[in-house]
């Protein structure tokens, strides 16, 4: 569920061709001071990470603590429509790891 919150961040953000410092905070405590709570806000901002042309470090940071911290624990329709005694079904994003 991506609120119109965050569909005109990502926007302005991809009109800009980056996303700055200021861009993260403003995520962070406007947009979503809950973290990443579905799957399709992890989507749109791993799309739009690599979107852009430049992305400050701590976007990058911010993700992979996201990850990291059980914030990103999403929910998964195609684990959901297999899963045919379980209600609901989850997974948890990983962070990848840095090549060497």
């Amino acid at each position: 569920m991506i609120n119109s919150s965050l569909q005109a961040f990502a926007s302005k953000v991809q009109n800009a061709g980056r996303i700055s410092f200021g861009d993260v905070k403003r995520l962070q405590r406007d947009i979503l001071p809950d973290g990443i709570t579905f799957r399709e806000n992890a989507e749109l901002l791993l799309t739009l990470e690599q979107s852009v042309s430049r992305a400050d470090r701590t976007f990058s940071d911010w993700l992979a603590a996201e990850a990291d911290h059980g914030g990103a624990v999403l929910r998964s329709p195609a684990l959901n429509a297999a899963s045919v005694d379980c209600t609901s079904a989850h997974v948890a994003v990983d962070p990848m790891p840095l090549a060497a």
